[in-house]
């Protein structure tokens, strides 16, 4: 199902040169979440409201499963995507704008299930761990040889899968995971934190469609250097990543 949040529409109509900007974007705890209205919010969607509202544009935000939104920009001109993990074989296909987080991917276990508590990353392939269907962790961990995997649909599934011993592992950034686990009731110090994943990529980062025009990528590049540099992009980190680390 295909959601244009009416909403979520960051609006600055009469302005010189506003031009309107579809951002395509999934659900990701805590950098793109709906609120108890239904708006779409969290630390990403923050930034690139606060983006557009700098170079005086309307964004309006494409909501979808991520293998639809990815398709979307590729497949649409002037178009941009969030929160996009920069890799190697992502590099050609995108303009890239700016980073949004480093997101460190870890494995985690149950505390009280020592027997997943495993020491190397070649280790963890003989465990099962969770994803979500058609992400880039799940093509990546694919491509890397991990046959055990659970796909799943929806992030919010795993905490409590892991918790009813229906898998052996979480897999993400500890922001992500962290906030999971809270909002499914649960207690980080129930979770320990395992080994990181080598290899993983450049953080994940806003970018447009790879044939946008130039002036307009070079626009929103110059524009959240500016945001950068001011400190706007670590308040904002500030104001949505509220919670506690989890320990090794």
């Amino acid at each position: 199902m295909k959601w244009l949040l009416l909403g979520s529409i960051f609006s600055l109509s009469g302005m010189a040169n506003a031009q309107e900007i579809t951002a395509y974007t999934e659900l990701l705890t805590p950098y793109q979440i709906l609120d108890e209205d239904n708006k779409l919010t969290g630390f990403s969607t923050a930034v690139v409201k606060t983006l557009a509202n700098k170079v005086n544009d309307t964004v309006n935000f494409e909501l979808l499963p991520w293998e639809r939104a990815y398709r979307g920009v590729k497949e649409n001109k002037n178009t941009l995507i969030f929160s996009l993990y920069r890799s190697k074989q992502r590099e050609k296909h995108f303009k890239w704008v700016g980073k949004l987080d480093e997101n460190i991917h870890n494995f985690y276990a149950l505390r009280s299930n020592v027997a997943t508590h495993i020491k190397s990353e070649k280790a963890t392939k003989r465990l099962i761990t969770a994803v979500i269907s058609n992400s880039y962790e799940d093509k990546t961990l694919t491509a890397r040889g991990y046959t055990n995997l659970m796909r799943v649909s929806n992030e919010k599934q795993v905490v409590n899968m892991l918790f009813s011993h229906r898998i052996d592992l979480l897999f993400g950034s500890e922001v992500t995971i962290a906030n999971l686990v809270t909002e499914a009731g649960r207690s980080i110090d129930d979770i320990i934190k395992l080994v990181p994943i080598s290899n993983w990529g450049d953080g994940l980062y806003i970018a447009f469609n790879k044939d946008s025009d130039a002036d307009l990528v070079k626009k929103y590049q110059r524009a959240y250097q500016e945001l950068l540099n001011d400190g706007v992009i670590t308040k904002l980190k500030k104001q949505h990543f509220k919670f506690n680390y989890i320990a090794p």
